[in-house]
């Protein structure tokens, strides 16, 4: 496996679980988009309860469009610098690469604790609307990480040395 290979391959990897939070995170605000009674349902935190007085639609418009300039922040500004120290050490790597270089041992623990927060979302007293901007925010900034690793990528030619 090639360095360039496995630079396409993370942000494969990242451009995958970012599609699936965000169409996670749109389903969810269109279940409370057709009803809107399940805000009510469950006790804790919500972003609408916060308004009640303003029509639920605008506000569920609102929080959509704040998820995703969140998750554009957070690509651009965070995950960028995550992609960066990942592609580094992918070069520092001397051949031959395996898929077991993908990512560092660290950033498998962070992952796990990732998916663990992700999980435990169903768990704590929040809305699903708040689940929803989470999970959008969240999806929209892999995508912006995943596009951090794709621009790299194609600056490399096949026999390129890195």
């Amino acid at each position: 496996m090639t360095k360039r290979s496995l630079i396409r391959l993370a942000g494969i990897i990242w451009l995958a679980v970012g599609i699936m939070l965000m169409f996670l995170g749109l389903k969810f605000f269109m279940m409370v988009w057709h009803h809107p009674g399940l805000v009510h349902t469950k006790q804790g935190f919500s972003f609408l309860k916060l308004f009640p007085s303003q029509p639920y639609q605008t506000l569920l418009l609102w929080l959509i469009i704040l998820a995703l300039a969140v998750g554009y922040a957070k690509g651009k500004f965070v995950f960028k610098k995550s992609v960066t120290r990942q592609i580094t050490r992918i070069n520092k790597i001397s051949s031959p690469l395996s898929l077991k270089h993908l990512y560092s041992p660290g950033y498998y623990v962070l992952m796990l604790g990732m998916i663990g927060l992700g999980i435990s979302l169903k768990f704590l007293p929040i809305t699903l609307e708040v689940r929803a901007f989470v999970d959008l925010a969240v999806g929209g900034a892999l995508i912006q990480g995943a596009l951090h690793y794709f621009r790299y990528h194609l600056t490399l030619t096949e026999g390129q040395k890195l």
